[in-house]
């Protein structure tokens, strides 16, 4: 099985982070387009060009200040 390398960068700024998702900016975002997959295409943020990726197996508890 060959692997595709996306190179960019972690943003944890935009978004709500919950503790199982991260926000992606790919220096490429035309690589996401040729990655095998089941469904959707990938939702590109058009403001800030990141995409949101979750980690797998990870169950994260999210506290919430009020």
């Amino acid at each position: 099985m060959p692997f595709t390398l996306i190179q960019g960068t972690f943003k944890p700024d935009p978004g709500r982070p919950d503790g199982d998702t991260v926000r992606f900016a790919p220096n490429n975002p035309m690589l996401l387009y040729v990655l095998e997959r089941r469904g959707r295409l990938p939702r590109i943020n058009q403001n800030n060009g990141t995409i949101s990726l979750r980690y797998e197996g990870i169950d994260a508890i999210i506290y919430v200040l009020a």
